[in-house]
């Protein structure tokens, strides 16, 4: 008898938004998995104290739809300019909150507010660690802003993966 070989493409996904969910205590949060959101389980404010503060994001399989840019971005209070004009997701979850430090926000670009349409966000992490200089898998991108500066507690760094389109 013959042997037939079948490969099951696994078709690109992308982030398509990106939100925060926030706890006093640390039992999971709720996650609409019927509206395809997923939750990162590492709290944003490890070892700082403050709220536990968790990613949420939903994905696509349509490539307009993909986030073109993520950011992390950090100032002395919540007024601060986050970022050039094309990101239109200013952040408005402080990653620090409850922990004190800077105020740090995640911002995002997709489509309609970019220029930069050659690359699309695949996919998102959180790393945590003791040390400045904890970094992901080389496949990667690390966001070089620690989500607890000046708060103590572990540094807490986002990660995405991108992909040319």
């Amino acid at each position: 008898g013959s042997k037939s070989l079948y490969i099951i493409a696994q078709k690109m996904t992308y982030i398509k938004t990106i939100s925060f969910v926030t706890r006093n205590d640390n039992n999971p949060p709720f996650v609409d998995t019927v509206a395809g959101e997923r939750i990162i389980l590492k709290d944003l404010n490890s070892g700082a104290g403050g709220k536990y503060i968790y990613l949420k994001y939903v994905r696509s399989a349509v490539p307009d739809e993909a986030l073109r840019a993520i950011n992390v971005v950090a100032g002395s209070n919540s007024s601060f300019t986050r970022g050039p004009s094309y990101f239109d997701q200013n952040g408005t979850q402080d990653l620090s909150e409850g922990a004190g430090g800077k105020y740090i926000y995640l911002i995002a670009a997709s489509k309609s507010s970019t220029t930069d349409n050659k690359t699309a966000i695949t996919d998102i992490d959180v790393i945590i660690g003791n040390k400045p200089y904890t970094y992901p898998k080389n496949e990667w991108v690390r966001i070089n802003q620690d989500c607890n500066q000046d708060a103590g507690g572990n540094y807490v760094y986002i990660c995405y993966k991108e992909q040319l389109l």
